[in-house]
């Protein structure tokens, strides 16, 4: 495994990052917990929902470790992981509205990206489900993920064809969400920095359309 610096600065942000996403992973512990426990009867489904909450616990303690490593200092730790298995985790915990579509772009099985797939994957995770969010409270909408090489760079890009976002208050740590914290976009940056890369919102003419950019 390559290791690679981190700005100190970074290490508030990332800890945010550890209280904002381990909330929301509880949050999916708890709610699978109440559905097996209401159907104890049916131990088929109560089984599929209690290897959720130790799937979704064991995640969550791997995200505190990371987070807790980066923030005491330490470097981020990268391996090649397969862009299509970082997708895949997050779509795999997506709870998706009614007339909202998640599509993997065509080609994104054949890029790898350097990263660590806990970190990375969680800052994905806030992009996309902040544009799941978004295209949820219009009740309709599409969410495309893609992934192209750019030279030596590898670029992954969440896309919707929401209403949009004002660039200056994309990054401001401000939330139109009635329990929302503002975190998640000034944490997924933080990563992505901690990873050597960008993230930025690119203008575009309609709809959202975040850009991170990483080291090949």
């Amino acid at each position: 495994m390559s290791r690679q610096a981190i700005d100190p600065r970074l290490a508030g942000a990332l800890a945010a990052m550890a209280i904002h996403d381990l909330r929301n992973l509880l949050a999916v512990a708890e709610s699978s917990a109440y559905l097996a426990d209401g159907n104890l009867d049916d131990r088929a489904f109560a089984q599929k929902h209690l290897t959720k909450v130790r799937a979704t616990l064991r995640k969550a303690q791997e995200l505190v470790s990371r987070c807790l490593e980066v923030s005491k200092g330490e470097s981020v730790a990268k391996s090649p992981v397969p862009v299509a298995r970082l997708w895949g985790d997050v779509t795999g915990e997506l709870v998706v509205p009614p007339g909202v579509t998640v599509r993997i772009a065509p080609g994104v099985g054949e890029q790898v990206v350097s990263c660590e797939p806990t970190l990375l994957g969680r800052a994905l995770a806030n992009l996309v489900e902040n544009a799941v969010d978004a295209l949820g409270a219009r009740g309709h909408g599409e969410v495309l993920l893609e992934a192209a090489l750019r030279g030596s760079e590898i670029v992954l890009r969440v896309c919707d064809d929401g209403p949009g976002i004002a660039a200056g208050i994309a990054f401001a740590g401000v939330t139109t969400k009635a329990h929302g914290s503002g975190l998640g976009l000034l944490v997924a940056r933080a990563v992505v920095v901690a990873h050597g890369g960008t993230l930025e919102l690119v203008d575009t003419a309609a709809g959202t359309t975040f850009e991170i950019v990483l080291p090949g």
